[in-house]
């Protein structure tokens, strides 16, 4: 009787053993599936995210296309098109916009931004940021007033040529942006600018950024 005790409590035994040892097995099996379709979702949206950036460097490539054929005929020295660090910056001279030491935008700058509202009036994921420029000549509070104005001048005709106001912001820099050194009349009529930068919204890269984490 003892013996047949013994085994019958080796049998249990092994059998509470066998029972612990498929909950272990079940589990592992429920965490690697849960694992795998965590990655799948992981490799679903970095799929979705390279699909938003490649969506957006072609974005930024046609911009800077419709850009460069909507405002040919200008010089190089007068107005220029580049793409820099995920923007694309239209810069545009004092000599193309205004008379010196003023704010108001000359006829010739007028057809410019025109041409230049009728190409980001149809663009519906960029925002548009207007930065006035200056050389060192006069004082700092001068120069911060003039950068300001000039950006706002700017903004008021991109606006009103179609341009949908809740896009476009006006920021002042002075002198203190400088392309060139202001030691010598070619750099600081570089310097004298209006730089119009262009860039994507992000938001539904961000929105994925953030649910990934």
């Amino acid at each position: 009787m003892e013996e047949i005790l013994a085994k019958e409590a080796e049998i249990n035994r092994r059998a509470a053993g066998q029972d612990s040892l498929a909950r272990v097995m079940d589990q592992r099996e429920k965490r690697a599936g849960q694992l795998a379709a965590d990655l799948a979702e992981k490799e679903k949206r970095i799929t979705e995210l390279n699909g938003l950036l490649t969506d957006r460097e072609k974005a930024l490539t046609s911009l800077r296309t419709g850009l460069l054929e909507a405002l040919r005929g200008y010089s190089s020295a007068d107005l220029s098109v580049r793409e820099e660090n995920g923007r694309v910056y239209v810069s545009m001279s004092q000599n193309l916009l205004f008379p010196s030491g003023s704010d108001q935008v000359d006829p010739k700058g007028i057809t410019a931004l025109k041409s230049l509202a009728g190409v980001l009036s149809v663009q519906q994921d960029i925002e548009i940021l207007v930065e006035g420029h200056t050389d060192t000549d006069g004082s700092a509070d001068l120069n911060w007033d003039l950068s300001v104005s000039r950006a706002s001048s700017v903004v008021k005709i991109l606006t009103r040529e179609g341009v949908p106001p809740e896009k476009v912001s006006a920021a002042g820099r002075a002198f203190y942006l400088p392309l060139s050194s202001n030691d010598t009349a070619e750099g600081k009529a570089r310097n004298r600018r209006v730089e119009i930068i262009l860039a994507p919204k992000l938001e539904k890269i961000l929105q994925m950024i953030g649910a990934g984490k």
